[in-house]
C-alpha cells in the first residue's frame, strides 16, 4: 500500500503544483517532458510490485504453484494486474497535463505507445528478478540482500532501455523542426511505434520461456 499510494500522492501534488505555477514558467518544448515526467513517476510505483512479486506474496504463490495453472498464466496474470493499477494512475496523468500543456497528436500517442512498452519490458524484466532472487518481505534481520537488490536494479535499468531510441528520434525531431520537410516527419511516433511493434512480437516466446524457467526453479 506504502508503493502504490506514495507515487500517487507525490504525483498529485507535483501536477498540482505545476499547473500553480502557470503556464508560462516551462517552455513549449518542455510540455511533452513534462507529461512523460509524471506519467513514468506514477506507473513506477505499481510496476515495483513486478520485481518482488514472489517475495511479497510467497504463501500465496506456493499455492498457485501447486495449483494445475500454468507458470506462463500466473506470471501473466499478475503482469495484468499490476499493469492496469499503473495505468490507471499514469493514464489520467497524461489526460490531465495534456489539458494544460496541449501535446501534439503525435507527441500524445507515441506517449501512450511508450508507456505500453514500458508496461511491457518492465513486467518481463520484474518476472525475471522475482523468478532468478526475490527478497523475502518477512525477514526481520538487519541482513540487506545485496544480490536481489542489485539484480533488481539491473532488471529495471533493463526495462528503460528498448524506450531509448525512441528518445533518441524525439531528441532530432526537435532539433530539426525548422528545416524544411525534416520538420514535419513525426520522429517520435516513428520510433515509439517501432519499439511497440517489437516489444509485442517478442513479448509472448519471452513470457513463455519466463514461465519455464519458473516451473525449473519453484
Amino acid at each position: 500500500q506504502v508503493v502504490l499510494f506514495r507515487n500517487i500522492i507525490i504525483t498529485i501534488v507535483a501536477l498540482v503544483a505545476a499547473i500553480w505555477q502557470g503556464k508560462e514558467v516551462f517552455p513549449g518544448w518542455s510540455s511533452l517532458l513534462l507529461a512523460a515526467g509524471v506519467c513514468y513517476f506514477g506507473m513506477s510505483g505499481p510496476l515495483q510490485l513486478v520485481f518482488n512479486q514472489f517475495g511479497y506474496d510467497r504463501d500465496g504463490f506456493r499455492g498457485m504453484l501447486l495449483s494445475p495453472a500454468r507458470e506462463v498464466d500466473i506470471l501473466v496474470g499478475r503482469c495484468v494486474a499490476v499493469a492496469l493499477m499503473s495505468w490507471g494512475i499514469a493514464l489520467p496523468c497524461l489526460i490531465a497535463s495534456h489539458c494544460v500543456w496541449p501535446l501534439h497528436a503525435s507527441h500524445f500517442i507515441a506517449t501512450v505507445l511508450q508507456m505500453l512498452s514500458l508496461t511491457l519490458t518492465t513486467c518481463l524484466s520484474g518476472n525475471m528478478a522475482s523468478i532468478l532472487n526475490p527478497i523475502s518481505t518477512r525477514s526481520r534481520s538487519g541482513h540487506v540482500h545485496l544480490a536481489a537488490m542489485l539484480i533488481s536494479m539491473m532488471a529495471l535499468s533493463a526495462a528503460m532501455v528498448p524506450l531509448l531510441p525512441a528518445f533518441a528520434l524525439l531528441a532530432i525531431e526537435l532539433l530539426v523542426k525548422d528545416f524544411g520537410w525534416l520538420g514535419s516527419v513525426p520522429w517520435y511516433l516513428i520510433g515509439a511505434a517501432v519499439t511497440f511493434a517489437m516489444v509485442v512480437a517478442s513479448h509472448r516466446p519471452l513470457i513463455r520461456w519466463q514461465g519455464e524457467l519458473l516451473r525449473h526453479r519453484r
